[in-house]
């Protein structure tokens, strides 16, 4: 048996390839010998051959004429040697390609077979040979002009494939009908029958079935030995076709294969999933087809997937692991790492004891791997199969990894084992070991540099882990995608989307994050060569990021439609469609739904809560500490002064000090808040004040009902009152001669005027129309008085109670647009205890934002009601039958810049009275600012600067060569500990990447600083809920 027919390991496309192109090689052998035996006639022989897109005859058929006839078909194009290329028609990026080479069309080839003779290529030339230089065409000869003509019929007959005439023609077959995307149910009875959605899906499953024996056994809770570590590696030998053959004994001496299809066909290209030693012998290798198989050893027996059996045997499997490991980390349904304490039982012995259990209880073998960390345990495997163990020590891994292929390391694929062997002309892992870091990293880059390093001593310090975070949730479907309209396009999502909705709840996850992923069938492509695959495609993806986490399926599919409709591709031509969510909420935020609860009643506060007290503004406990901390006394006994308690408490609150005029005016939700954090302090420190300011509070809330109801009626005006100065409007009215008539006015031209000029115009024109309404009517009809201009900002938020109740006197009520009247709307607030429309309390910012509403929006509280009058004031305030009668584009125009000045206006006067609010405040007398002390930062021996640091560190390594104390790990440990809880974090790295580089060629001290490490990230998760970095 050849060596490119043997298996293979995951990841090795390098060697995948080399195997592939030499068995398409013994394929054109077998082919070569049925043409020696014809003896037909060798007319291609020398030329190298390599077909482009669909041709007709297929290539399949092409490919065979040109082996039976001497040529070498090029399966992948190599420019360097091709001398023919084969191909219909070229697009435009393809003709610039190829416009060196000899590029003619199929019947190139059939007219040579059927002449026996080698046809002059030029006459079936695709790209027309054509000078730089233009030519002037007088008397072109009418055959050449004949010519042309046939040419170009050709060319329209030769066109590339269609879609529907291909879904056609497949669709033909009533078993194919009914398999297609199209058919209700398809989703379901694809991931039925899908052996990948099998192992895809398994690990979820793995984790309920794992945290069942974990609490039947103590896995985790073991202390690891204090032995040299163990690691081992156990894997099932054709692990589908041995569970298959425990109800087929009569099978167990025969090839056996495992596939979808029976293989009754000998075409069939069902793939092989999995197949014993015995069908390997013939050749035969996992991924191969069945027809191929078949031809190879015609008595192969092909049986189906039972994945009901894969389960059972696999919780077998796991719950034998469970007795044995301390620390195990499951691979996939057949494969496991484990970590087993040395102590006195020899490695291999106890792996022998368990490959016996697993024997006896499945009835099946399995191969194992030992070794001394992850790395030599998988590498070891390869060598036990089949049925065997193998153990690599740790003084034998120079030797034992010396001869594997580079492609063999972990995370060493195809490209970068191409890559190292063109950069540094290294194949095997022993010529890898000979490379310095230095030089890895400088071609591979930090990281990888390190990790080949590291691999090729065998040195890997991966610990095992239970199960890693999961980061996404997909649905992919790619076989017997074809459909014939849009709408089975838009059913096809939404079930794929909920699908991916009914994935994300089994494991009790949301996402943020949607990417739709679509295999579209390639311009040139024909029918796929497996049965209602995907074939040659062109692949594209888009994502959207959502607002909030969501496993919803309606929404999940919504949004996939929309993205895979914005690319607009005949549906015709889709291949597959795929559905991944991203972003997953992983700490399970905001996961329990919430109750629709009706508004917040407002509750009148007892006396206890009354008697609590906050500050206006405190700052942050995060960023701030105050210097000195009291308790005050007890509230039961609010006459006596408040004074420090000799008592020492245990959790005592940081003292604010604070203006009681200022405590007035929080809304009671803030006092609540700050109470339970802080401790109040009057400025005069005395509790009479804190009595006097509730008093006024509770007399502010008794008279509020009957002074609400007259200050909400409107005050008539003083009849004197300032004039107010004339606007633009007005000026423009008074010098403005007589108006043409409103359908005479062009709209293009009031466009084309500057914008104040427009607004002028309109304010005009409305102005106009309703004098002469007023004057032709009997009546005189009331004119709506204009908007007032936006009150000053509110000055109630620093004044006191007693200052409150003196400016809401009936007898100082002044005219509305004054400002001492916009301090009594805002007082009235203060006294209604800052509840909003809704019935729930205003925050503090509401409170301090300028009022701008109109009086007719304070009063009405419906939701419909504050839309409208929302909608009203965004409108400008002119002449509705003028609005009306203005084209909707000007109207449009107009009313996006009547906004955007609106706007404009709002967002000054806000952000001018911020600034007022903000200066008075930091200006108050009454407001001292507080003390801050900030965190003194650790030291380590009486030092902090990070020189000092890294000199006792390197002192420390240089005093200890052998290892370090442990009271001295303890101590560093504990200052790392100290930085992480101050936010020193980029200090914490750097020391500790500092430790790894003096302690990097000392592997006495790695166990230690590895300790350290482990210590600072539980720090870090803990505070921070994050990791920390140390590369």
């Amino acid at each position: 048996m050849d060596d490119h027919y043997g298996a293979i390991k995951f990841g090795e496309f390098r060697k995948y390839m080399q195997n592939k192109q030499a068995k398409l090689k013994d394929q054109e052998r077998a082919l070569e010998h049925t043409a020696t035996q014809a003896t037909l006639p060798q007319i291609f022989q020398g030329l190298s051959i390599y077909i482009n897109g669909y041709t007709n005859p297929s290539q399949s058929e092409l490919r065979r004429l040109i082996i039976l006839h001497g040529g070498n078909y090029q399966h992948y194009l190599k420019k360097s040697s091709v001398t023919h290329i084969i191909a219909s028609n070229l697009t435009q990026s393809k003709l610039h390609e190829f416009r060196a080479y000899k590029v003619v069309k199929p019947s190139w080839i059939t007219d040579s077979i059927e002449a026996s003779e080698l046809q002059p290529w030029p006459q079936y030339r695709v790209i027309v040979k054509e000078s730089a230089q233009k030519e002037l065409v007088f008397n072109q000869p009418q055959q050449q002009q004949q010519q042309q003509q046939q040419q170009q019929q050709q060319q329209q007959q030769q066109q590339q494939p269609e879609g529907k005439t291909l879904n056609a023609a497949l669709l033909a077959n009533p078993w194919n009908k009914e398999n297609t995307s199209a058919q209700p149910g398809f989703i379901e009875k694809f991931y039925e029958s899908s052996r990948l959605h099998h192992l895809s899906t398994w690990r979820a499953e793995l984790k309920d079935m794992v945290g069942k024996m974990e609490q039947k056994y103590t896995l985790g809770k073991r202390k690891r030995s204090s032995g040299p570590r163990i690691v081992m590696h156990i894997d099932f030998d054709c692990f589908f076709a041995s569970v298959g053959l425990l109800d087929r004994q009569h099978l167990k001496e025969k090839p056996v294969a495992v596939a979808h299809g029976q293989g009754r066909q000998q075409n069939s290209s069902s793939d092989i999933a999995s197949c014993n030693y015995i069908a390997r012998s013939f050749g035969l290798y996992n991924g191969m087809h069945i027809g191929a198989a078949k031809k190879k050893c015609p008595e192969l027996q092909v049986i189906p997937y039972e994945f009901e059996k894969y389960k059972a045997i696999s919780e077998m499997f796991y719950e034998t692991l469970f007795g044995y490991a301390e620390q195990l980390q499951p691979v996939s349904v057949d494969e496991a790492l484990i970590e087993v304490g040395a102590g006195n039982n020899d490695p291999m012995d106890l792996a022998k004891e368990i490959r016996q259990v697993i024997r006896e209880k499945t009835q099946c073998e399995v191969s194992i791997g030992i070794g001394p960390n992850i790395l030599l345990a998988r590498l070891a495997t390869k060598k036990a199969k089949p049925a065997g163990q193998y153990f690599c020590k740790k003084d034998q891994a120079i030797e034992f990894l010396a001869p594997l292929d580079v492609s063999d390391l972990p995370g060493v694929g195809y490209r970068m084992a191409s890559k190292i062997q063109e950069d540094l002309g290294v194949n095997y892992v022993g010529e890898l070991a000979k490379i310095p870091l230095g030089r890895l990293q400088h071609y591979l880059g930090p990281k990888t540099g390190k990790m080949l390093y590291n691999y090729s001593r065998g040195i890997d310090d991966r610990e095992l882990q239970m199960f890693q975070q999961r980061q996404s949730v997909s649905a992919d479907v790619n076989w017997g995608v074809r459909f014939e309209n849009e709408e089975q396009v838009k059913k096809f999502v939404m079930d794929l989307g909920e699908e991916v909705s009914r994935r994300l709840q089994n494991i009790q996850q949301r996402g943020k994050s949607i990417t739709v992923k679509i295999l579209r069938r390639h311009p040139s492509a024909g029918e796929a060569e497996k049965r209602l695959g995907c074939g040659e495609c062109d692949s594209f993806s888009k994502s959207i990021v959502l607002d909030r986490f969501t496993d919803d399926a309606s929404v999940i599919g919504t949004h996939a439609y929309q993205m895979l409709s914005s690319f607009a591709f005949d549906p015709a031509d889709l291949r597959g469609i795929g559905i991944q969510v991203q972003k997953l909420d992983i700490r399970n935020i905001g996961k329990q739904k919430t109750l629709q609860f009706g508004p917040v009643k407002e509750r009148t506060p007892d006396k206890e809560e009354q008697l609590q007290i906050s500050p206006l503004s405190t700052p942050s406990p995060e960023r701030h500490a105050t210097t000195s901390i009291t308790a005050p006394s007890s509230p039961s006994k609010p006459s006596s002064p408040l004074k420090p308690t000799t008592t020492p408490v245990a959790n005592e609150k940081p003292v604010i000090h604070v203006d009681p005029s200022i405590f007035a005016e929080l809304p009671k939700n803030v006092q609540e808040d700050l109470s339970k954090t802080h401790k109040v302090e009057f400025l005069d420190n005395t509790t009479s004040s804190i009595q006097e300011t509730q008093q006024k509070q509770q007399k502010q809330q008794q008279s509020s009902s009957p002074q609400q109801q007259q200050l909400q009626q409107p005050s008539s005006p003083p009849q004197q009152q300032q004039p107010s100065e004339p606007s633009s409007s007005q000026y423009f009215h008074i010098s403005q001669p007589d108006l043409p008539p409103w359908s005479q006015l062009d709209p293009e031209f009031l466009l084309a005027l500057p914008e104040r000029t427009r607004k002028q115009v309109l304010e005009t024109y409305s102005k106009t129309k309703a004098q002469k309404k007023t004057v032709t009517n009997d009546e005189p009809v009331e004119q709506p008085p204009p908007p007032p201009p936006p009150p000053p900002p509110p000055q109630t938020s620093l004044l006191s109670p007693h200052r409150q109740q003196h400016e809401l006197s009936p007898s100082r009520t002044g005219p509305p647009n004054t400002p001492r009247n916009s301090r009594q709307r805002n007082s009235r607030r203060i006294k209604k205890g800052y509840a909003s429309p809704s019935g729930r309390e205003r925050t503090l910012t509401q409170m301090l934002m300028p009022d701008t509403t109109s009086p007719s929006r304070r009063q009405t509280s419906p939701t419909t009601a504050a839309r409208m009058a929302r909608n009203e004031e965004e409108m400008p305030p002119w002449d509705v039958n003028i609005w009306n009668e203005l084209p909707p584009d000007v109207k449009q125009e107009i009313l996006f810049d009547y906004r955007r000045e609106k706007r404009m206006q709002e967002r000054q006067l806000r952000d001018e009275h911020f600034r007022k609010v903000h200066d008075k405040l930091m200006q108050s007398e009454n407001a001292p600012a507080l003390a801050i002390t900030i965190p003194k930062e650790p030291e380590l021996m009486g030092k902090h600067t990070m020189h000092d640091i890294r000199g006792l560190l390197k002192q420390w390594v240089d005093e200890y060569p052998e290892h370090p104390e442990e009271e001295d790990v303890e101590t560093v440990s504990r200052y790392l500990c100290e930085l992480v809880q101050t936010r020193y974090l980029d200090k914490v790295q750097m020391i500790v990447m500092y430790l790894v580089h003096l302690t990097g060629g000392n592997d006495a001290w790695k166990p230690y600083i590895e300790t350290m490490q482990q210590k600072v990230s539980n720090s870090v998760q803990d505070i921070y809920h994050c990791p920390i970095n140390f590369d």
